[in-house]
């Protein structure tokens, strides 16, 4: 009781600084707890922005790409919460008209029909698989247009790639097949037409000399079929140089020989 009462009485005392400092311990006591309700409520808007799957999955891909365009959109509104890259410059179309309406994407493209299909397929689309466009932009680049969704299905990563070189050589190798392609049929037909035309002169020759072997047949007779034996031979060997003469072009071979001739 007596180090109680000592205590009482020093308190007593001391009532001033001991209601100050009570005073000090609840204005602290305030404080921290407002600092811990910002500290929940920035939590809080910085997890809308950027959710758990797109800081784990939609970041690792913008720091990978970072040489494309990259926009991340909230499914829920379609609302642009995120971009990297530079989209006036590979778009035609600035940030802010972006975040004002994603629909204004629309003017970055040339073939408004073609634009518009896609859009309707990334709008149906369920997003199991990666989305993979190619489209054209308003001063002739091509586009592809790939799109991610997060895990959580919330979030799409929208990226633009530049894929007009490799358009172009993939245009040149169509071209090159189709060439080829072209060719090989060339000589498939060639080869049908000359098979015929040597097949016609080969069955003449076969078949006078088998005539002129006969034994019934007159002197006459065999030198007639002897006679069509040499045209048909002659026909034939003419049809094989002209073949021979077509691979020496092929192969930059043939040489001219300049005379005079009627």
């Amino acid at each position: 009781m007596g180090i109680v009462t000592e205590m009482l009485t020093m308190l007593g005392a001391n009532l001033p600084l001991v209601a100050v400092g009570c005073a000090e311990v609840l204005a602290a006591a305030a404080l921290l707890g407002r600092a811990a309700v910002m500290r929940t409520q920035m939590g809080k808007t910085r997890a809308s922005l950027a959710p758990v799957g797109m800081n784990r999955d939609i970041q690792r891909v913008l720091t990978l790409e970072s040489g494309e365009v990259m926009l991340v959109l909230r499914r829920e509104n379609m609302m642009l919460l995120a971009c990297t890259g530079d989209p006036e410059k590979l778009l035609g179309v600035s940030y802010t008209a972006l975040r004002d309406n994603i629909a204004n994407l629309n003017a970055a493209f040339s073939d408004k029909s073609r634009c518009y299909a896609v859009w309707k397929k990334y709008m149906a689309w369920d997003g199991r698989e990666m989305f993979d466009e190619a489209v054209q932009s308003g001063d002739g680049r091509w586009m592809r247009f790939i799109v991610r969704r997060t895990p959580d299905g919330e979030y799409d990563l929208l990226c633009f790639r530049d894929i007009t070189a490799l358009h172009d050589r993939i245009e040149e190798c169509e071209k090159r097949l189709a060439g080829a392609e072209e060719e090989s049929r060339a000589k498939t037909t060639f080869l049908s037409r000359m098979s015929h035309e040597i097949r016609t002169p080969m069955n003449g020759i076969i078949g006078m000399t088998e005539i002129a072997l006969k034994e019934n047949q007159t002197e006459a007779a065999r030198l007639e079929c002897l006679q069509k034996v040499r045209s048909s031979s002659e026909y034939l060997l003419g049809l094989l140089n002209d073949i021979l003469d077509m691979s020496k072009i092929e192969s930059g071979k043939m040489s001219l020989v300049e005379e005079d001739f009627d």
